[in-house]
């Protein structure tokens, strides 16, 4: 605050995965830090989008007030159900911003609901602050039939007004970053996602049982249209066919699960699906392994990954 003054922030975040006080999330993160010196309310949705899952109200053990606001929700991270949930959480959000008349910080995305936010902001002259945490749509381009992708340009021009409405732009990239100031001179500050080292080594060090005689090749994180699993896997038939043997290991779940195992039974090589594992398990089966590898698809819009 200016010359130490509490105050008044709004957090707006659609996607908040973790509330764990002593985790990652960054909104969390954001809301416990700026929390100690200023009066902060994280606003978020009461669906889960990786349980998949509506949350329960409780006591979230930050010093910050945090607002869940209802949505339907949708079973799957690409269907019909997801835009139309999207769509009422943002106006939901709309109304509820009505009155509040302070700083906004705001993720981006969703797109819906970072458009009513800059816009309030806007007409109301607050100042506004954007978190670019990925970059929609070009992130999901790849899943779109290329005759299709025209349906995607009332979203391009979408974005396009979120980023010309801030009046500071943040991302997790210096890409990032670029990509929503183009053509624009505004304060722009890449802040990189972490992790707690001294956490990840704690669980790191708790022991995996594996073959010592085997060479194995990890992957955390979505098993969707963005990450390349299929030349993983045909590079493994490749070394087979050389007589070396290696074994990927794929921590995580997503659209394209069952499509990346069926390949590799159809490939013949040994590959683990474990599915989406626990945090702790995860960093304990990262450091058993050998390599880790993150295969992103050529085209994708992908720069620093939350995997990282």
């Amino acid at each position: 605050g200016e010359g130490g003054r509490r105050m008044n922030i709004l957090l707006l975040a659609h996607f908040v995965t973790d509330f764990d006080p002593h985790g990652t999330s960054r909104f969390v993160c954001l809301a416990r830090r700026l929390g100690r010196a200023h009066r902060v309310e994280l606003v978020t949705s009461d669906f889960d989008h990786r349980a998949k899952e509506t949350r329960r109200e409780r006591d979230f053990a930050l010093p910050a007030k945090v607002t869940l606001l209802p949505e339907p929700g949708y079973p799957k991270n690409i269907c019909l159900r997801r835009l139309f949930s999207h769509w009422l959480f943002a106006r939901r959000v709309r109304a509820y911003l009505k009155g509040r008349e302070k700083p906004i910080y705001c993720a981006v995305p969703s797109l819906s609901c970072a458009y009513y936010a800059a816009r309030y902001a806007e007409k109301n002259r607050i100042p506004f602050v954007i978190d670019v945490q990925d970059l929609w749509p070009e992130a999901f381009s790849l899943a779109v039939p290329g005759a299709a992708r025209f349906l995607l340009r009332p979203l391009v021009r979408r974005a396009e007004y979120i980023y010309k409405s801030a009046d500071i732009i943040v991302g997790v990239s210096e890409t990032y970053c670029r990509r929503a100031a183009r053509g624009r001179s505004v304060p722009c500050l890449p802040v990189y996602l972490g992790t707690d080292l001294a956490r990840f080594d704690r669980w790191a060090s708790s022991p995996v049982r594996r073959d010592p005689e085997k060479f194995i090749l990890a992957y955390g994180g979505t098993l969707g249209h963005s990450y390349d699993i299929p030349c993983v896997l045909e590079a493994l038939a490749l070394l087979k066919g050389r007589g070396i043997s290696v074994t990927l290991w794929a921590l995580g779940d997503g659209p394209l699960r069952g499509a990346f195992q069926a390949r590799a039974e159809e490939l013949g090589v040994e590959a683990v699906f474990y599915g989406r594992v626990p945090y702790p398990e995860l960093c304990a089966l990262l450091r058993a392994c050998d390599v880790c590898v993150n295969p992103i698809v050529p085209g994708a819009a992908q720069s620093i990954i939350n995997k990282h």
